[in-house]
């Protein structure tokens, strides 16, 4: 069985993240899961631990094994611009450079629009 990098750039290697983020954030959405939301540790530990079970399903199913790597923060906020102020990330481009976007997914993605990433893998 073949070990699944996390890092890895192909457009397999993406799906399985997508899937494990649109999985997660379903789940938490429908209120399946719960006490992940907050910037305290508890909740972010929570929130890593139910998305890398999700990370670890997605991975079950191409015949790979891997985990979600431990330097990877887990955060969830409510939508409400207060709770969304209190998290600041920022992307380190340097100035001038021309910023990648995107690439679209479906409309029914919830990851598309509520992943904030630390790089643009799609």
């Amino acid at each position: 069985m073949t070990r699944y990098d996390w890092y890895g750039t192909d457009n397999d290697n993406k799906d399985i993240r997508r899937k494990a983020a649109d999985d997660f954030l379903s789940d938490v959405l429908d209120g399946t899961i719960t006490g992940v939301t907050g910037l305290d540790s508890a909740a972010k530990k929570k929130a890593y631990d139910e998305f890398n079970k999700k990370v670890q399903a997605a991975v079950a199913a191409t015949n790979q094994q891997g985990d979600l790597p431990k330097q990877v923060e887990v955060i969830c906020v409510e939508s409400d611009t207060t709770n969304r102020s209190d998290l600041v990330v920022f992307i380190l481009y340097p100035k001038g450079a021309k910023i990648p976007r995107p690439t679209a997914g479906a409309a029914t993605d919830l990851w598309e629009e509520r992943w904030v990433a630390a790089w643009a893998p799609y």
